[in-house]
């Protein structure tokens, strides 16, 4: 049994012996706790650590993407201190609060939020870009007027909390239901929702929302942890000193620094942060007929002609593919030729860069419609989620949603530059702002033409089934197939490579 926090991680798989000697130089250099250390250093991602320290506390884990919070009761805690620690209060029963927190081992986290909302606090374990997601998401939108129980079940595991909420029928639920503005038929006339950053996302999402609350959502199981079975305390675990943690209003992120390592670690350098993935599986074997009726023909290059969209939508009708992409100027020709065809035809809106304002995107979202598209593919600002300009994603698409009603809004999310953690967030915003379809990426823009596996199974493990996840460009037949096994509804072929991807396995 492990006598101390280092020797815990150890045995649990979580870091290294090199790793953890370098972990204890760092802490004892900067000060502060082992696990932030860690952290700093990159030995350790931020749900790893959450999900041992949670194991370790033997704390329950609850799932906030199912909970419908009341933000007088997430106001308990101020919002600056909420997004640093991270944490997240969910329900009050009486004068006890319960808490989300990712570290559950800060011993000064507990009396720190006891003085902050002047409540007995319990804490329970969320993963910190779950806790800024569903915080961005509550300040994103008005309260919802329903009543939901403050009683929250919550696992032993790390599989689900469920949510018990008592709802109110939609109408007696005054200033939800908002009466949808049928879009113009003419241009000069159109009224587009403005998309103010400060702004809160139009009723629609609004409605959205609430609609999502009121009836309870599919089940969804995180894989068990690769960690092992709990780790339990042991009494001599507490005989690392708890140094309190100093946090300054806006102290920037440490640099990692480098640490001489000690005489006892090999010279090597330590390269292997994360168990090695294990070998690469074969796709599921799929017939041309099947695979084609997952693909979609994608023909967006700037000089596209007439006869470019007419190669492709007969090259989508002759191999059966389930949708061909456009550029919006290029949609009324694309749907003249898909005409009494089971083809849906995408308007893709903002493409490449999304750089847009959002009105102009609403406007061409409209124009798409009224030209015979059957969904809109909103290419999203590409630096709103690092600048953390959240409400300026939420408000384009809530203006798209609005000016597209009532077909479909497909979010399009350059995914590749941005961390694991930016990637959960704007799926999250995504969802509230009312889109029904998240794709992670154009495949021409800053994301690049490479979409992963792992990608793919990180967004459909967040958005779970009942939204649809479009993959961009698969270069082969059998790159399609891994994206599919790994929880695309659809994937994306350049227009002019799919007959020759198509005969290739058929050879193969």
């Amino acid at each position: 049994m492990a006598s101390t926090l280092g020797e815990a991680m150890v045995e649990a798989g979580l870091v290294t012996q090199e790793q953890l000697a370098l972990g204890l130089a760092e802490q004892k250099r900067s000060g502060g706790r082992l696990g932030p250390a860690l952290l700093r250093l990159g030995f350790v991602t931020e749900d790893g650590l959450t999900d041992f320290n949670g194991r370790l506390n033997e704390m329950p884990f609850v799932n906030l993407h199912k909970l419908a919070l009341d933000p007088r009761i997430v106001e308990l805690v101020p919002r600056e201190e909420a997004m640093k620690l991270p944490c997240i209060p969910i329900a009050r029963t009486g004068r006890t609060l319960t808490v989300a927190v990712s570290d559950p081992s800060n011993p000064a986290l507990l009396e720190q939020l006891k003085q902050l909302t002047r409540h007995n606090v319990e804490l329970v374990v969320a993963f910190a870009a779950e806790i800024r997601a569903k915080l961005e998401q509550v300040r994103a939108r008005p309260a919802p007027v329903m009543q939901v129980s403050s009683s929250i079940e919550v696992s032993s595991s790390i599989e689900i909390a469920d949510e018990v909420t008592q709802t109110v029928p939609p109408d007696t639920q005054p200033g939800v239901h908002v009466a949808q503005e049928p879009v113009p038929e003419a241009t000069a006339h159109y009224v587009v929702p403005q998309a103010a950053p400060a702004a809160p996302p139009v009723a629609a999402p609004v409605a959205a929302a609430v609609a999502a609350a009121a009836e309870p959502p599919p089940r969804m199981v995180v894989p068990p942890s690769p960690f092992g079975p709990p780790v339990r305390r042991a009494p001599e675990l507490t005989s690392q000193p708890a140094m309190p943690v100093v946090r300054p209003a806006a102290a920037p992120a440490l640099a990692p620094v480098p640490v001489p390592a000690p005489p006892m670690i090999p010279a090597t350098p330590v390269t292997v942060l994360e168990p090695a993935p294990a070998a690469q599986e074969p796709p599921t074997l799929r017939s041309p007929k099947e695979l084609a009726a997952l693909l979609e023909q994608v023909l967006l290059k700037a000089d596209a002609t007439r006869a470019d969209v007419a190669r492709a939508c007969e090259e989508a009708r002759r191999l059966g593919f389930a949708s061909v992409a456009v550029n919006s100027c290029q949609v009324a020709y694309a749907a003249r030729l898909l005409d009494k065809s089971e083809i849906r035809l995408v308007a893709v809106v903002g493409f490449p860069y999304g750089l847009a304002p959002a009105a102009a995107k609403a406007i061409e979202a409209a124009e798409a419609v009224k030209a015979g598209a059957s969904e809109i593919a909103l290419v999203t600002h590409p630096t709103a989620l690092r600048t953390r300009d959240y409400a300026a994603l939420t408000g384009e698409l809530a203006a798209a949603v609005a000016a597209a009603a009532p077909v479909k809004v497909r979010a399009v999310l350059e995914l590749g530059p941005l961390s694991r953690e930016e990637k959960v967030i704007a799926c999250a915003l995504a969802r509230s702002a009312g889109a029904d379809s998240v794709a992670t990426g154009t495949g021409l823009g800053l994301g690049g033409a490479v979409t992963t596996a792992e990608e793919v199974a990180l967004v459909r493990s967040f958005v779970g089934p009942e939204v649809a996840v479009h993959a961009a460009a698969a270069r082969s037949a059998e790159e399609a197939g891994r994206l599919l096994d790994a929880g695309a509804t659809r994937v994306g072929v350049v227009a002019g490579t799919a007959a020759a991807m198509m005969t290739r396995r058929g050879r193969a």
